[in-house]
């Protein structure tokens, strides 16, 4: 068990050394990373939804 505590404060430690190697975006950057992270998840959703409605007119037309 002792043993299981010490892994447990290593990893600990070493968390908190590589936080404060992380470097953070600023305000500027966050906005415009999530506007893009925005515009292409409902670019993408326009897609699948197209290729969605595409192959279930194809299976209605096969099945009638």
């Amino acid at each position: 068990m002792k043993e299981k505590i010490e892994k447990i404060k290593k990893y600990l430690a070493e968390v908190k050394i590589e936080m404060k190697n992380v470097v953070w975006p600023d305000k500027k950057e966050l906005i415009n990373l999530t506007v893009v992270v925005i515009a292409l998840t409902f670019i993408l959703a326009v897609f699948v939804g197209a290729v969605d409605k595409t192959f279930v007119e194809m299976i209605i037309k096969v099945l009638k």
